[in-house]
C-alpha cells in the first residue's frame, strides 16, 4: 500500500509506494509523488491509490528498468491519462521501429543526453524504410513523445533525473504541398465522372471540398444539407488497435475543424444522387436509413472506413493511371492549391479546410502565393497613377 506524509520543512506531501526490483539490476524500485501542502485529504487519498496502480504494474510486468521498458510502462499509462487510441498507436510504433533497435536496452541509470542525441542522428541518415533518411519532421514526434515520457516520468519520481533534457531534435522541414497536374485533375475528374461507385464520389466529393479521410468516414445523413448546399463537418472516424474496437466516433482535433463547408452546385447535385441510390441499396440489404446514418456506408450500415478511402482511391488511381506518389490525401492539396490560383484568399481557405490557424495554412501553402507579389506591385502602381490625377494632385 502507498503511504503518505507531510515533509518536516517544507509541509509538502510525499507519497510512496514500493514497485518491486529491477529484474536487470536487482534494486529496489519506488515510486513517489510530492503534493502541494494545502492539497485536500480526498486528493491524497486519490494519489494514493494511483501510485498503488502503477506500483503493481511494475511488479506485476517484470519490466526492465531500461529505456524501453520504462517507456513501455508509461505507454501502458496513456490511455488513463486521456491520450486518443491513435496517439498510443503511433507511440507504441515509435518505441518499436525507432528507441528498442537502437537505445531500448540501455539501463535508465545510464541513459544520457548524448545518446539521444546520437539516436536522432542515426534515424536522420538510415532510420527510415529500407535504409532510407527519416524525415526530420518524423524525428521531432519522437521527440516530443520522449521528451512527454520521459519528463511526466520524472516529475512523478518514477526516474531520478529527465535524460532528454536539453537534446535539440532536428529543424522542422517546410513540406510542400503536391496537387495533380492538370492532366492527371482531368483524367481523375473524368473518371470521377464516368463512375458512380462509392469511391469515385468520394474522389469528387474532396477535389470540391478538401475533406481528410476520417472527416469522410465521419459523415452522417445529418451533416448534409442539400437546400443550404453545405455539409457540416461534426465528428471524425479513428481506427485503431489498441481502442477496443475497429472504429470509433471522434471530435476533430481542433475547435477550427468543426466547421461548415459550402458545395457547389454541381457537387451539391452529384451528392443527391448518391444519397438516393445509396439509400435504395441499403434498404435493398434490409437496413434502413437513420439522420445518424454514415452518408458513406457499407452494406451493413457501418461507415466506410478511412482505410478504404485510402484504399480505394489508390487503386483507382493506379487503373487511371495518375502519378504513382498521389494519395488521398493530394486531392486535398490539389483542392487548396487551386483555388489558391483562382485568387480564394488564404483565410478563406483555412476556414474551409479546418486549419487551427492561418500560420498552418501559409506555411504548407505559402509557396503558392509569390505570384500574388507581382499582382500587389501592379496594383500599386495602377493606384500611383490614379493618384496623380485625383483633385488637388500637383500639376
Amino acid at each position: 500500500m502507498a503511504s503518505a506524509r507531510r515533509n518536516k520543512r517544507t509541509g509538502a506531501w510525499e507519497v510512496r509506494a514500493y514497485a518491486g526490483k529491477d529484474p536487470v539490476t536487482g534494486r529496489v524500485r519506488n515510486l513517489s509523488r510530492t503534493l502541494p501542502p494545502d492539497t485536500p485529504e480526498a486528493e491524497v487519498g486519490d494519489a494514493k491509490a494511483e501510485l498503488d496502480r502503477q506500483a503493481a504494474f511494475c511488479r506485476g510486468s517484470g519490466a526492465s528498468w531500461t529505456v524501453g521498458g520504462i517507456l513501455a510502462y508509461d505507454l501502458s499509462l496513456l490511455p488513463s491519462l486521456g491520450y486518443s487510441p491513435t496517439t498510443v498507436d503511433a507511440y507504441a510504433s515509435h518505441l518499436r521501429c525507432y528507441v528498442d533497435p537502437l537505445v531500448g536496452g540501455v539501463r535508465i541509470d545510464d541513459a544520457q543526453p548524448y545518446m539521444f542525441a546520437s539516436l536522432y542522428k542515426a534515424l536522420r541518415e538510415d532510420g527510415g524504410k529500407d535504409g532510407n533518411p527519416l524525415a526530420a519532421n518524423t524525428v521531432r514526434q519522437v521527440h516530443a513523445h520522449l521528451s512527454g515520457s520521459f519528463g511526466r516520468l520524472a516529475e512523478t519520481h518514477v526516474i531520478g533525473f529527465n535524460p532528454i533534457a536539453g537534446v535539440t531534435p532536428p529543424r522542422q522541414e517546410r513540406v510542400e504541398a503536391v496537387p495533380l497536374s492538370e492532366p492527371d485533375f482531368s483524367t481523375l475528374q473524368s473518371r470521377a465522372d464516368a463512375g458512380g461507385g462509392i469511391d469515385e464520389e468520394i474522389a469528387a466529393l474532396d477535389l470540391a471540398t478538401g475533406f481528410r479521410r476520417g472527416e469522410v468516414s465521419g459523415f452522417q445523413e445529418r451533416d448534409w444539407s442539400f437546400r443550404r448546399s453545405d455539409m457540416s463537418v461534426e465528428r471524425v472516424v479513428v481506427q485503431s488497435a489498441s481502442a477496443g474496437s475497429p472504429w470509433v466516433y471522434k471530435s476533430p482535433k481542433s475547435k477550427a475543424g468543426i466547421r461548415r463547408v459550402s458545395l457547389d452546385a454541381e457537387t451539391n447535385d452529384r451528392l443527391a444522387d448518391w444519397y438516393e441510390r445509396s439509400r435504395a441499396d441499403l434498404r435493398a440489404d434490409g437496413f434502413r436509413r437513420t439522420a445518424s446514418t454514415p452518408l458513406f456506408a457499407r452494406e451493413d450500415g457501418s461507415p466506410y472506413l478511412p482505410s478504404m478511402v485510402y484504399a480505394g482511391f489508390s487503386a483507382m488511381a493506379r487503373e487511371v493511371g495518375l502519378d504513382p506518389a498521389a494519395h488521398f490525401h493530394t486531392l486535398r492539396h490539389t483542392h487548396a492549391t487551386y483555388l489558391l490560383d483562382q485568387g480564394v484568399s488564404i483565410r478563406v481557405l483555412q476556414e474551409r479546410l479546418g486549419h487551427s490557424s492561418v500560420n498552418v495554412t501559409l506555411q504548407i501553402y505559402g509557396h503558392v502565393l509569390p505570384g500574388r507579389d507581382e499582382a500587389a506591385a501592379e496594383a500599386y502602381g495602377e493606384l500611383r497613377g490614379a493618384a496623380r490625377r485625383w483633385p488637388g494632385a500637383a500639376s
